[in-house]
């Protein structure tokens, strides 16, 4: 099964009306890049043997795989896809670089990260690098 994620990747593009010299109006499309890093198991997970629920069969996809096998697995596109095993540095090379550059020149840009915290209120270190 192939699914889309919520904002597909190479198809979102925004089209922001303008007004020309003249007075009319044209549409100026700009396109939303989209990179995903997958983060690798942490210790606690590793040490309750949990399973890694999702695969990078390339530099642009992942695939959800369900370890229950309660239903078939789902790939998703993106621009660009990290796997786990993938340094933070080359993350920011290849990935967040360019968004902090042209951020510095007026372009908008956005980072999203999300780090899961343990049971236990802090959050587990590893993945720095």
């Amino acid at each position: 099964m192939v699914g889309t994620p919520v904002t597909p990747a190479s198809k979102m593009i925004q089209r922001t009306p303008s007004t020309t010299p003249g007075g009319g109006t044209r549409v100026r499309e700009e396109k939303i890049l989209v990179t995903v890093r997958v983060r690798p198991l942490s210790r606690r997970e590793q040490a309750l043997y949990d399973l890694i629920a999702w695969d990078c069969p390339d530099d642009h996809t992942i695939l959800f795989k369900n370890p229950n096998q309660e239903r078939s697995a789902t790939s998703y596109k993106f621009d660009k896809v990290f796997d786990p095993s993938c340094s933070t540095l080359k993350v920011y090379e290849e990935g967040a670089k360019n968004v902090a550059l042209s951020a510095l020149t007026g372009i908008n840009g956005n980072y999203y990260y999300y780090y899961d915290d343990d049971d236990n209120g802090g959050g587990d270190d590893e993945f720095d690098d």
